[in-house]
């Protein structure tokens, strides 16, 4: 937690924060120019208190919301802060946070050959 509210990094750099602004649960994250300004148009979405002009756009979480949605946002977030080391490539699984960890002891059904851990 880091200026009162969770935030979410790759490294030690935040790729997405959730906070209360002006009393509303929001989710922020940052987006490549052309999507914020698409974002933009949507009252769903405004520009970041503070940071806003180096990208990044807050999606209000009150009503209903796309959660696919939502996640391809975040992936991109990340993608966007991580550093280039950090990237998976295309034919790679998603970030770990992206996805249920699982132990990984033994060799149960649908287990693959591949071994784990870092390269």
């Amino acid at each position: 937690m880091t200026w009162g509210h969770p935030n979410f990094r790759v490294g030690k750099k935040i790729f997405a924060s959730f906070d209360n602004y002006h009393g509303e649960a929001c989710i922020a994250f940052k987006a490549e120019p052309q999507m914020q300004d698409l974002l933009l148009t949507d009252p769903r979405y405004f520009r970041a208190p503070y940071v806003g002009n180096q990208g990044w756009v807050c999606m209000r979480t009150a009503g209903r919301f796309s959660w696919k949605r939502l996640t391809e946002l975040l992936h991109e977030s990340y993608r966007l802060v991580a550093a280039p080391r950090r990237v998976s490539a295309p034919s790679e699984p998603s970030p770990p946070w992206a996805s249920p960890r699982t132990s990984g002891r033994g060799a149960g059904a649908g287990s693959s050959s591949r071994p784990r851990g870092r390269r």
